[in-house]
C-alpha cells in the first residue's frame, strides 16, 4: 500500500450463503449490494510487505473489509478465506489481523441505557456518547494490541 495515502473503495457486493463467500465486482451485477469502505494507511513493512490501515467501513456488509481490500489484491493477512496461505505463513499469521479500534452503536435500539453504559467501560476502553445526523450513539474506542 502507498504510506500515507486515503483511499475510497466503491464496489458491489454478492453474497453466496450456500458458500458462505462473497464477491467483489466493479460493476453492477443482478443480487449484488453496493458497498463503500475508505481507507488510510498508517504505515508500511517494506521487508515483509505488510501495510497497517484505519478503514472507515461506509456500508456494513458481511466480510466486506476482507473481500474488498482481497479484490484490489491486498488480502488482510491471517486471512484463510479471501488471504493467500503462502504470505499467511511466511508472517506467520494463523488468525486475521482485523481489529475493531471503534465501534458506534445506536442508543435507540434499546440495547444501552444509563447506568449499562457505564457498566460496560473498561480498563483499556472508553465510552463516549456523540451525536450523528441527530442521533444518539454509544462509541466505544479501544486501543487494539496490534503485534
Amino acid at each position: 500500500m502507498d504510506a500515507k495515502s486515503e483511499i475510497l473503495l466503491e464496489n458491489y457486493l454478492f453474497k453466496d450463503s450456500k458458500k458462505s463467500i462473497v464477491y467483489i465486482y466493479d460493476e453492477p451485477r443482478k443480487g449484488a449490494m453496493p458497498c463503500s469502505l475508505r481507507y488510510r494507511t498508517i504505515s508500511t513493512d517494506d521487508v515483509n510487505n505488510i501495510s497497517k490501515l484505519e478503514i472507515e467501513l461506509i456500508t456494513g456488509r458481511t466480510h466486506q473489509i476482507r473481500a474488498q481490500l482481497a479484490h484490489i489484491a491486498h488480502p488482510i493477512v491471517g486471512d484463510g478465506k479471501y488471504g493467500r496461505e503462502e504470505i499467511n505463513k511466511k508472517a506467520g499469521y494463523r488468525f486475521q489481523a482485523l481489529w475493531a479500534s471503534e465501534t458506534a452503536i445506536p442508543l435507540k435500539s434499546g440495547l444501552f441505557y444509563g447506568e449499562d453504559v457505564k457498566a460496560a467501560q473498561t480498563g483499556s476502553e472508553r465510552l463516549k456518547m456523540t451525536l450523528y445526523g441527530g442521533e444518539e450513539y454509544m462509541q466505544i474506542i479501544s486501543k487494539p494490541d496490534f503485534r
